[in-house]
């Protein structure tokens, strides 16, 4: 067992236990603690410097490559968004080749969507997508014509444009219609972070007011809308709170609080800056950016910055309260996965979703021949052949490929 905290009663775990014992204390409130019971906002006390050293396999039981097809039609260079269904994989590429391409899980391209240009169904900058299945539809955000365009979810095909009176930085689909991050940047009915509309775009109401010094201060986002169930989840920069969405009232609901204590972001922060780099300074070693909030039957996984350091990764079960907290660096791979991206992009069920480049991998490859000597090298093809098969079959200059992890305490 690698050293972690495993004790369900030290605060850096175990955030179920400490709300329903507080709940229970205050006889004003009956709540149940129960699995099946909804729970109150609940507070996890989380110690950024206390990160430790652990294996994969502490926490991963099963590991699975996605190639996905290459050719002079889909060349993706570079991944800036993956949502997963059961049957498809959804990637961005909003950077390179400005176009959506839609895979099945053997890694086959069923279509893509690239139309650049400024008529309908094209696009200037397609920066978000989002899926509406209820709909049947992939509706992407044309960030440079100001637009979301509509495309059906079977074929591709192109249905309409809307127009935008509003700009934001990622939006997601519910049963009724959308709701908006804003990123900070302010409207002309105020500042409001979060904007919630019907399916024709007509506003219905605002949630989680701006703090007037952070207005136009933008943020580069990785993942913060995420789904489990009939939730959707919102993280925001800078905020050390997890949102839930509730599809059924329309409230933005406060989900998980992380209370990093005395790393926490410190209140000059969010005071008025001259500039973005005095901003930056105040920000010290604290921790900050939650995001890529993911939640499956058995767990939940986030991750957030500390400093200039790279990612803290944070994943929990909920089954046994058992903690993996770490960072890229104290993050070993004794599983030989391969490089292992800094965060994952999406999840399916219980199952992590990374990206990463062939070159990479083809390199780790190398290095580890490189290292062994001829009985090594021979044990080592021997316990890794998925691995080694894997590289086998693609060339440097394929497109990303995908990593699967199966999480299992």
């Amino acid at each position: 067992m690698s050293q972690k905290l495993r004790n369900k009663q030290t605060p850096e775990n175990g955030f179920r236990m400490f709300i329903c014992t507080l709940f229970i204390a205050l006889p004003l409130f009956f709540v149940s603690c129960s699995e099946d019971a909804p729970e109150p906002e609940s507070i996890l006390h989380l110690n950024p410097y206390h990160s430790y050293h652990e294996v994969l396999s502490s926490f991963i039981s099963e590991v699975d490559y996605i190639s996905l097809e290459t050719d002079q039609m889909s060349f993706i260079g570079n991944v800036e968004k993956i949502k997963a269904s059961e049957d498809r994989l959804y990637l961005l590429d909003a950077r390179v080749s400005n176009a959506l391409y839609v895979y099945d899980y053997d890694g086959n391209l069923d279509y893509k969507i690239s139309n650049y240009g400024r008529g309908p169904g094209e696009f200037m900058g397609p920066y978000d997508f989002t899926i509406d299945e209820e709909e049947g539809e992939i509706i992407i955000f044309d960030a440079g014509g100001l637009k979301l365009s509509r495309f059906n979810l079977n074929d591709g095909s192109f249905i309409e444009d809307t127009s935008l009176e509003f700009r934001f930085s990622r939006f997601n689909a519910y049963k009724d219609g959308f709701i908006f991050f804003l990123n900070n940047i302010s409207t002309s009915d105020g500042g409001y972070n979060v904007i919630r509309t019907d399916r024709e775009l007509n506003v219905l109401d605002n949630h989680l007011e701006m703090n007037p010094n952070m207005l136009n201060y933008v943020f580069a986002l990785p993942t913060n809308f995420s789904r489990y169930q009939d939730s959707i989840f919102l993280t925001i920069p800078a905020d050390d709170q997890i949102y839930r969405f509730d599809q059924n009232n329309g409230n933005v609901e406060n989900y998980l609080y992380v209370d990093f204590g005395n790393a926490s972001l410190p209140e000059t922060y969010f005071r008025n800056h001259p500039d973005r780099q005095s901003r930056r300074d105040a920000i010290g070693n604290s921790a900050h950016n939650i995001s890529n909030y993911f939640e499956a039957d058995d767990f939940y996984f986030f991750r957030y910055s500390r400093g200039a350091q790279g990612a803290h990764l944070y994943i929990q079960s909920k089954q046994t309260d058992e903690v993996i907290h770490t960072t890229n660096e104290l993050l070993e791979d004794d599983l030989n996965i391969g490089p292992l991206p800094l965060w994952p992009m999406a999840i399916t069920d219980d199952t992590l979703i990374w990206y990463a480049q062939p070159a990479a991998l083809r390199n780790y490859i190398r290095d580890k021949q490189a290292q062994m000597s001829g009985p090594e090298w021979s044990r080592f093809q021997e316990e890794n052949q998925k691995l080694i098969t894997f590289s086998e079959s693609i060339v440097d200059n394929d497109n990303p490929y995908l990593i699967l992890t199966k999480i299992e305490f």
